[in-house]
């Protein structure tokens, strides 16, 4: 049966799109399962400065979706795909932004901050920042209705991640994945957070000016 007034063709359109949006967030999950399971190919993109430094610069980008270890990448697939759904349903644009951007800024400081690292892999500064970006929406928009018990959890939640980064930074040991193959680099969940915290800012002020902003009708009155 086909709603009154609503082409039907329209409908199974957006079907469509409903189905396959939820593919936009699994893609980068995906890809990590994939890069990790054919072999060698983590070797060929993987955050490596003294290769990024002969040139090849999509390290910069690619080395997010490697992993060293099956642990490794369990952790930061199921991570990344729970928080990825939650983002992009609140916004597609936002999601990819955050991620995109989260990734840059990632990649950035551990090349200038963590000078003796020859290598770096991992979603988990990518899951950071979505955990920060999810928890600030969400937390914002209880505060906006008045649902001061979802506010407190989605602080709590936030302070508590907050509070891994800083034990990881100061022990130098992951909280939940161990291994003697690769030690945790917190600068990269610092760079997740700091870089949610500024994207989550603009994308405010932006929709706040869009908000702002009057509505014309289209009509125009002449006054004598």
């Amino acid at each position: 049966m086909v709603s009154r007034g609503v082409p039907g063709d329209l409908i199974i359109m957006s079907n469509r799109k409903n189905k396959y949006a939820i593919l936009l967030p699994l893609m980068p999950a995906i890809a990590a399962v994939a890069i990790y399971l054919l072999p060698n190919t983590g070797d060929y993109l993987e955050f490596n400065r003294k290769l990024i430094g002969a040139g090849e610069f999509w390290r910069l980008l690619t080395g997010h979706l490697t992993h060293f270890s099956l642990d490794h990448l369990i952790w930061d697939v199921l991570t990344f795909a729970v928080l990825g759904i939650i983002c992009s349903k609140h916004s597609r644009l936002e999601y990819l932004v955050v991620c995109i951007g989260s990734a840059v800024v990632i990649s950035l400081v551990a090349w200038y901050a963590c000078p003796g690292m020859e290598a770096y892999r991992g979603l988990s500064g990518i899951d950071t920042a979505l955990y920060c970006y999810v928890a600030l929406t969400m937390g914002i928009g209880a505060l906006h209705k008045k649902d001061y018990a979802v506010f407190a959890g989605v602080t709590t939640l936030l302070v508590m991640m907050f509070g891994k980064t800083i034990y990881e930074l100061l022990s130098g040991e992951a909280l939940f994945v161990h291994s003697d193959q690769f030690s945790t680099l917190p600068q990269a969940h610092i760079a997740g957070f700091i870089s949610a915290g500024i994207l989550f800012l603009i994308f405010r002020f932006v929709n706040n000016k869009k908000n702002a902003a009057p509505v014309y009708s289209g009509r125009h009155e002449l006054q004598a």
